[in-house]
C-alpha cells in the first residue's frame, strides 16, 4: 500500500524474511530517515537495513517492537513542503499494543491508515478514499528517500495465529513480484506423541511459557529445572522417545525429551533408547533354527541387497551408504556359498532413497536457483575472516556445461571475490557437499551464513573451506552427482542446496 508523500528521492523497500523488532528514526522539523532491524523466524538478528534518508536532524529514536506477542498494524503520518521538496513530516508507528511517536513537526496534510474498516487519507478539506480492509500485520516497508524522507509505503499480510514456531503469531510476507499474493502457512500435528495410557490433560494457551521442571528417574527420582531467562526466548519445538519402560512388563512412556527454543536447546533429558533400539521394532526371524545368528544394522540407509539362490536361497549380502560418508559400506556375507554361479542367478535389488536436496543454511537472503545442467566445471569461493576464528563463506558462483557443450556462469551468489575449484575435465563429478552455518560469533550482533563448505567428487576432496564451526549439514546419503545448485544469498550466502541425478 502507497506510498505516500513526495515524488523526489529515490525509491526504497525493505521486506525481511522474518518480523520487524526495531526501527530508528532520526528526526528534527521532518523525518530525515529510517532504518530498520529484524530477527528471523527461529530468533535470529537478520542484517540490518541500509539507512534509508539522510543525515540530517537533531533526535533519534528507537522504536522496539516487543516480543512475538507484539506486531505492527498500521501507520500515521503527515506531509509537507520543505526545503523545496515533499517530505513526510511527521511519523508514528501502531502496534496491536500500543503507539510510538508521533515523531518530527505534526504539520502538513494528515494520513491516518487504520487496519480495521477502511483507510482513509488526504486533509479533511479535500477528497477522501477509503480503501476496506480486514486486521493485518505490517511486515514491510517501502517508499522515496533522499535528503529527507520523501514518502513512506507499507506491505501487509493477513495476521496468522497459533503457529508454533512464532508463539501468538506468524505472518507470511507477499511474493516481491505479486505484492498481492500471500504464502500460507499450515500448522503441523500438534500432537500428543507417545503412549496410549493415562489421563487426558491440557493446560491451554497463555501468553508465554517461563519455566519448564521436568522429574527423570524409576525409583529415585530427580528433578530439572528450564528457566526461559534470555530476551525474547521462546519454545520452538520439542522432540524425544517413547516406548516400553524397563522392568515394567511392557508399559509405555516418555523415555526422553529435548525442549528446543530460538535462542538454544535443553535436552535430551532421560534415558534416549539405544542404538540397537533406535525406536525400531524388531520382527522376526522366521525360519529355522539352525546355523549362527547374524544381524545387520546401518546408520544410514541400505542401497542394495545381493542375494545368493539355486533351489534356496545360499547368502544374502547388504551394501549401505551412511549419511555424510561417500564410500558405500558393505556387510558381511551371511551363508554359504553354493547356489548357481550363473550370472542370472545373482540378483540384485537396488533400492532407491534420495535425500532432502536442501538448501541448508541460516535464514534470511533472497532465493536464486541455477537450474540443470550436465556437468559442473568450476567452483569459485569467496571466504572472508571478519575476526579471528571466524569465517564465513561471502560468495560462490559455478560454471556450468550445457547439453549442448555450451559454457554457462552463474550469477555472483552473494559478495565478490573469488578463489577457484577447477574440476578435472576427464570426467570429474561433485558427488556432494557439506558444511557448516550459524552465527558468525560477536560479528554483526549474530548474523547467520554459512562458515564452512566442503566439496566431494569422484576423484577427490576439496576443503573444508572456512573453519567448521555451528551446525553441521550434509547432501550424500544415496548414490548420484550434483548437476545444479539453488539457496538464499545477501550480503553473504546464507543457504545452499543441490540438484541430484541420481545414479
Amino acid at each position: 500500500m502507497g506510498p505516500w508523500g513526495g515524488q523526489q528521492g529515490e525509491a526504497w523497500a525493505y521486506k525481511p524474511d522474518g518480523r520487524i523488532t526495531e526501527i530508528i528514526v532520526r528526526h528534527g522539523g521532518v523525518i530525515d530517515s529510517l532504518l530498520f532491524k529484524s530477527e528471523s523466524c527461529n530468533g535470529f538478528p537478520l542484517e540490518p537495513s541500509q539507512k534509508f534518508g539522510g543525515s540530517g536532524g537533531d533526535r533519534t529514536d528507537k522504536v522496539c517492537i516487543g516480543g512475538v506477542e507484539e506486531y505492527l498494524t498500521t501507520i500515521s503520518m503527515t506531509s509537507g513542503d520543505f526545503d523545496g521538496q515533499s517530505v513526510v513530516k511527521s511519523l508514528s508507528f501502531h502496534t496491536n499494543l500500543t503507539e510510538y511517536g508521533p515523531y518530527g513537526s505534526k504539520s502538513g496534510t494528515s494520513l491516518s491508515i487504520p487496519m480495521e474498516g477502511g483507510v482513509i487519507f488526504g486533509s479533511k478539506s479535500g477528497t477522501s478514499l477509503s480503501i476496506p480492509m480486514e486486521g493485518g500485520v505490517i511486515f514491510g516497508f517501502h517508499g522515496r528517500a533522499g535528503k529527507y524522507l520523501n514518502a513512506i509505503g507499507i506491505s501487509v499480510a493477513p495476521k496468522i495465529t497459533s503457529f508454533p514456531q512464532m508463539g501468538s503469531l506468524l505472518y507470511a510476507p507477499a511474493h516481491p513480484k505479486t505484492p498481492s499474493s500471500v504464502n500460507l502457512l499450515v500448522q503441523r500435528d500438534p500432537g500428543p506423541w507417545g503412549a496410549q495410557r493415562g489421563r487426558q490433560w491440557d493446560d491451554g494457551v497463555f501468553l508465554a511459557v517461563k519455566q519448564v521442571i521436568l522429574r527423570t528417574g524409576s525409583t529415585e527420582y530427580g528433578h530439572t529445572t528450564i528457566e526461559l531467562n534470555y530476551e525474547g526466548e521462546i519454545i520452538v519445538g520439542i522432540e524425544g522417545f517413547y516406548g516400553p519402560a524397563k522392568g515394567t512388563d511392557g508399559f509405555e512412556v516418555i523415555t526422553s525429551i529435548s525442549i528446543s527454543t530460538n535462542k538454544r536447546k535443553f535436552g535430551p533429558f532421560g534415558v534416549k533408547m539405544s542404538s540397537e533400539e533406535d525406536g525400531c521394532i524388531t520382527i522376526g526371524p522366521w525360519g529355522g533354527q539352525e546355523g549362527e545368528q547374524w544381524s545387520y544394522k546401518t546408520d544410514g540407509c541400505i542401497t542394495q541387497i545381493i542375494v545368493r539362490h539355486g533351489w534356496a536361497v545360499d547368502s544374502i549380502l547388504f551394501h549401505s551408504q551412511s549419511c555424510g560418508c561417500l564410500t558405500p559400506e558393505c556387510s558381511d556375507k551371511f551363508g554359504g556359498a553354493r547356489g548357481r554361479t550363473d550370472k542370472n542367478m545373482m540378483s540384485s535389488m537396488e533400492l532407491f532413497v534420495p535425500r532432502d536436496p536442501g538448501p541448508w543454511g541460516a535464514s534470511g537472503g533472497k532465493h536464486w536457483d541455477d537450474g540443470v545442467f550436465s556437468a559442473i566445471k568450476k567452483v569459485h569461493l569467496n571466504i572472508v575472516t571478519p575476526l579471528p576464528g571466524c569465517s564465513a563463506i561471502k560468495a560462490v558462483r559455478f560454471h556450468y556445461e550445457k547439453a549442448d557443450g555450451k559454457c554457462f556462469r552463474s550469477p555472483c551468489h552473494g559478495g565478490n571475490g573469488f578463489p577457484t575449484i577447477e574440476l578435472d575435465p576427464e570426467r570429474e563429478e561433485i558427488l556432494g557437499i557439506e558444511g557448516f552455518y550459524g552465527p558468525l560469533m560477536e560479528w554483526k550482533n549474530g548474523f547467520e551464513a554459512l562458515t564452512s563448505i566442503t566439496f566431494y567428487t569422484n576423484k577427490r576432496k576439496y576443503g573444508p573451506y572456512g573453519n567448521e564451526i555451528g551446525r553441521h549439514f550434509s547432501s550424500m546419503c544415496s548414490g548420484g552427482k550434483v548437476v545444479g545448485f539453488f539457496g538464499r544469498s545477501g550480503t553473504h550466502l546464507n543457504a545452499i542446496g543441490v540438484h541430484m541425478d541420481y545414479f
